[in-house]
């Protein structure tokens, strides 16, 4: 054993904290610091998300049953019912979401975005499926199928749904931002979705170039789908875990190695004064 524990610290916050070194204390305790959110070029350095563990506010206890519920939901409806692009979350959490809806208001048959205010207190929310009172009029990822295209968009940092969008086999446009989680950055620009402008002036138009290329707009759903049910599950993730953490443990051998070494250096004898103390 080349450390006598391991700490993980992992901070869960919207946007990254300040970064932490790594490092082995005088006993013998590993301590790494991990971020779950980042920049997308730092993805394989981000520890998978707190979705990954439970998200009850929409009725997520097992991210892969729920994923493959939003499977079953799209195989079910192949043909969407409404054929705008959909968005519905807080508009209170970025000025890019009050401007997709006040696009919405605009162009109501292109973009159907809705602003909410979350109604989280647990009375309120069916933890089984996420499913709520009227009081915000919530529609569930399942019953986003009902749309041709999907919207996401960053939130006060990162977008915690962002993952599970491919999972409803619908073409993703998805807002450029400067912070993601480990499973999202895996998603590449282009090949599983559309990428939209920070200020979202090219919305209409990328809904244009959809609408003129069908076999364009399935291959970005299908390459989305596809990636998320082979590199984005529960499984992935914890695989994912283990191999950043294990690598991390593996940079801190040498300073283990010192740590062992000053421990022994202070409990062996030493000479003094013409004999041997213990100390």
């Amino acid at each position: 054993r080349e450390f006598r524990r391991v700490d993980v610290l992992v901070t869960v916050d919207d946007v990254p904290l300040p970064p932490a070194r790594d490092r082995v204390e005088s006993d013998g305790t590993a301590v790494l610091h991990m971020q779950s959110v980042g920049a997308a070029s730092d993805g394989d350095e981000l520890f998978p998300d707190f979705v990954y563990g439970g998200w009850w506010h929409i009725g997520l206890h097992d991210f892969d049953a729920f994923a493959a519920a939003m499977e079953a939901a799209a195989a079910a409806e192949p043909r969407p019912r409404h054929p705008q692009a959909f968005w519905i979350g807080n508009v209170e959490m970025s000025p890019s979401r009050a401007a997709l809806v006040a696009l919405s208001a605009a162009h109501p048959e292109r973009v159907d975005a809705r602003g909410i205010r979350w109604q989280h207190a647990r009375g309120n929310v069916s933890e089984a499926t996420g499913a709520r009172a009227a009081t915000d009029a919530w529609v569930t990822l399942q019953d986003h199928v009902r749309w041709r295209y999907l919207v996401d968009l960053e939130g006060t940092g990162w977008s915690g749904r962002l993952k599970l969008l491919p999972f409803a086999g619908r073409p993703l446009l998805v807002q450029e931002r400067p912070y993601w989680d480990w499973a999202s950055s895996r998603l590449v620009a282009h090949e599983h979705y559309v990428p939209l402008r920070s200020d979202l002036s090219d919305v209409l138009a990328q809904l244009d170039a959809l609408d003129a290329d069908p076999p364009r707009a399935r291959r970005i759903a299908d390459a989305a789908a596809r990636v998320a049910r082979e590199r984005l599950g529960f499984g992935a993730a914890v695989a994912h875990a283990v191999n950043l953490t294990s690598r991390r443990l593996r940079a801190l051998l040498p300073a283990a190695a010192e740590a062992r070494a000053a421990a022994l250096a202070k409990a062996a004898p030493q000479k003094r004064q013409g004999r041997w103390e213990q100390r």
